[in-house]
């Protein structure tokens, strides 16, 4: 298979082979090697008209710094054990770490937070909004405040510095996947003894390219973002990740019609990674939602999600699975408000049932708990006024429940019950709004927002149970369990229906041979490794 066959830019086609190996390779090392993203390509190399532009075009092209998913997680991972290296030089311990979350959930920096606690095993109540920070009470903590990207620093500073500053500059830790030179400058200038990790800032397009290229760039970027031709901050980055282009990159790199608005009119121009503005609710619902005749599947090319929950990885790749070690559950010098405790169980998992999706909670519970020791269940109450009302959605007639509609005020809301991951069941399919449109009828999948809460519907599940000659909570546990193999060990659902909690299920009857069969592929299985995390979960699928 040749891409370049799809190719119509006449200057990408006139490439030599060489040159067109090894742009098929960069794309290739970048995992984006399919037909959607060949032809995001070719329309990006379509906004450049001359050849001199283009050229300059196929240089950003291959300076461009992409993170994919394994490379970011593995980055995060690098970055965390720098701290861990801190704090056992200083006779601390991760339970002493609070974690510092934005305002809101549109950030960045909220959005990923999930992958630092989820590295870390950090508890809930170790993860605190900055606008939280004040109602909150600390001993001798250690914060961390964790960002893909640092352009300027004007954001740190500002929302994060000015609240944080009041307990020492020494306990404060900064991570970042990428930070700009001028944001190195600015913290090093305003917050001298703040540990910024990596404390060496990424190149720019001032360093890749020579002076003529350079200017050839700016030309181009105040006629795509006339405010920002550079990027914000002028910083000229030249970064992108799987999730979305940080707008301190160029923007000739992100700049899609839309989000290049400037005096009320936006250059058209097709993006290579766009950078995905805060969409308004109003809008959103107004996306592209797609259905067939039988409502069995909606693929979104690129999305997050499948029917049968979260992505992940498809078959053929392979995984870490998670650490065996027992998560502390003692006091800290952090947390005032962590009573002592001994672990007899290692995760704690509560159960939220929504609209009374549970016939008997208390007997679902204990058959979890009886089956194994590994995870310790428990019913959590909310208060439903935490709910928005748009949380229900109509979609072609029928009530879905949109997954995305659920923001930070409600799992702050749920801080007062600190656990590892809370499972949210619904009556209703489920539904996430991706921006480009509303994905539906989905069986499972975690929150957008806060990763730790999963969400399952037992929309037919009844019917299900009942063909496999089940019970609906043994059901209930076949869609739990593989809820927690996505969130504690990374591993995807496959698309063979081999019987397994992790099938894909195009079609919802398809689950009727997983719910007969009740047990983990050999695939899945040599994924997660022997060991007591893959115990439990069979102990929770099987009969």
């Amino acid at each position: 298979m040749n891409p370049f066959n799809w190719i119509n830019d006449p200057f990408l086609r006139s490439l030599s082979e060489r040159e067109k190996i090894s742009f098929q390779d960069r794309v290739s090392d970048w995992g984006l090697d399919n037909h959607e993203f060949w032809a995001r390509v070719d329309n990006w190399f379509n906004n450049f008209d001359a050849e001199g532009e283009k050229k300059v075009a196929l240089k950003i092209f291959s300076q461009l710094d992409y993170y994919s998913p394994s490379r970011f997680n593995g980055r995060i991972k690098q970055l965390t054990q720098s701290v861990e290296r801190h704090l056992y030089r200083l006779g601390r311990t991760q339970d002493d770490v609070v974690l510092v979350t934005p305002e809101g959930a549109a950030d960045s920096a909220d959005r990923h937070a999930y992958d630092v606690v989820k590295e870390w095993r950090i508890l809930r109540n170790q993860v605190v909004s900055i606008d939280q920070l004040d109602a909150r009470k600390f001993r001798n903590p250690i914060f961390v405040v964790f960002n893909d990207t640092h352009g300027s620093g004007n954001q740190f500073l500002r929302d994060i510095w000015s609240k944080l500053g009041e307990y020492g500059e020494h306990s404060i830790y900064v991570l970042a996947i990428s930070i700009a030179e001028e944001a190195l400058q600015s913290f090093r200038q305003n917050a001298p003894n703040v540990h910024v990790i990596p404390h060496i800032h990424v190149d720019s397009a001032r360093t890749q390219f020579n002076a003529a290229e350079f200017a050839v760039i700016e030309e181009i970027g105040r006629r795509v973002y006339p405010p920002h031709p550079l990027g914000y901050g002028a910083t000229a980055l030249n970064v992108a990740y799987y999730f979305q282009c940080p707008n301190n990159t160029l923007p000739v790199v992100w700049a899609d019609g839309d989000n290049n608005l400037s005096q009320g009119s936006a250059y058209p121009w097709n993006p290579l990674f766009p950078y995905n503005t805060k969409p308004k609710r109003e809008e959103k619902a107004r996306g592209t939602g797609v259905r067939n005749a039988d409502r069995k599947k909606l693929e979104i090319t690129g999305g997050q999600w499948h029917n049968n929950g979260q992505k992940g990885s498809l078959e053929g790749v392979k995984l870490s699975t998670m650490p065996d070690r027992v998560k502390a559950e003692t006091s800290t010098s952090g947390i005032s408000d962590n009573k002592e405790r001994t672990a007899t169980y290692r995760y704690r998992i509560s159960l939220l049932d929504f609209n009374g999706s549970i016939i008997n909670p208390s007997g679902l519970i204990q058959m979890l708990n009886d089956r194994q020791g590994y995870f310790q269940f428990s019913l959590q109450e909310f208060d439903e006024k935490f709910l928005p009302l748009e949380s229900k959605v109509e979609i072609y007639g029928d009530s879905y429940f949109d997954v995305t509609s659920l923001r930070s005020h409600f799992f702050s809301s749920l801080d007062s019950n600190p656990v590892d991951a809370s499972v949210c069941l619904s009556k209703l399919p489920l539904a996430f709004d991706l921006g480009e449109g509303i994905a539906y009828n989905y069986f499972s999948g975690p929150s957008p927002v806060d990763k730790r809460f999963l969400f399952v519907s037992i929309d037919k599940l009844d019917e299900f149970s009942t063909e496999a000659a089940i019970s609906l909570d043994e059901a209930i546990a076949y869609i739990v369990a593989s809820q927690l193999a996505v969130y504690f060990t990374e591993n995807g659902y496959h698309r063979e229906i081999e019987g397994c909690p992790m099938d894909f299920c195009e079609r919802r009857d398809d689950m009727i041979k997983g719910l007969r069969v009740r047990r983990f592929c050999r695939s899945c299985r040599a994924v997660m490794g022997e060991g007591s995390l893959l115990d439990a979960l069979t102990k929770i699928v099987g009969p």
